[in-house]
């Protein structure tokens, strides 16, 4: 199967980056991709003085429109919603359903761990899905321009090599203007 890491950059106006969103997975599904990963806070500004301005109910405006564009190019797609409690919210082209962030999902292709940014460091909880059958490991995240070239790589290929699984991490694009600088560099390292 294709996967598609989605690293966009993230503006201020949440109805620009949903829209820019939804025209990436489309562009996506385009070239072949089953499953879409989008980064992390991927609708709005990094940090959490944002969330309660951007915060919105699941279902709401955003789940809504990635539901659609799922179905529509027949995709899975983990997204992160880190202002409503920090739920990943897969979309199967079925549907939207709910999961914990760090929850496993069975897709047409591989049974896939989901994380967000910080959990990359966690050597048990990539071992845990593993042990639980997981083939790939997805965490959007935002790390910065100390902690991104550090460790951003080195915890990648450490999940991957241990776990003997596929780790793709979905990152915003860097944006030297925005209130907090994203690392960039989405990535997908296979356990060899």
């Amino acid at each position: 199967f294709r996967l598609a890491l989605i690293q966009l950059q993230v503006s201020s106006i949440k109805s620009e980056n949903l829209t820019r969103a939804c025209g990436l997975i489309r562009e996506a599904s385009k070239q072949g991709a089953q499953i879409v990963s989008l980064p992390e806070c991927f609708n709005s500004p990094y940090g959490t003085k944002y969330f309660p301005e951007y915060a919105e109910k699941i279902p709401g405006d955003s789940t809504q429109k990635l539901s659609e564009v799922a179905k529509e190019c027949s995709m899975y797609g983990p997204f992160l919603k880190r202002m409503l409690g920090d739920c990943i919210t897969p979309v199967p082209c079925s549907g939207l359903t709910e999961l914990c962030w760090r929850g496993t999902g069975r897709t047409a292709y591989c049974r896939v761990g989901l994380g967000i940014c910080y959990d990359i460091r966690f050597a048990e909880l990539a071992q845990i899905y593993a042990q639980r059958g997981c083939q790939l490991l997805v965490y959007p995240g935002a790390f910065n321009l100390t902690t991104g070239p550090a460790h951003w790589e080195l915890l990648q290929r450490g999940r991957a090599v241990d776990n003997q699984v596929y780790v793709a991490t979905a990152s915003p694009a860097r944006d030297e203007k925005a209130s907090y600088v994203a690392w960039g560099h989405s990535t997908v390292v296979s356990p060899w």
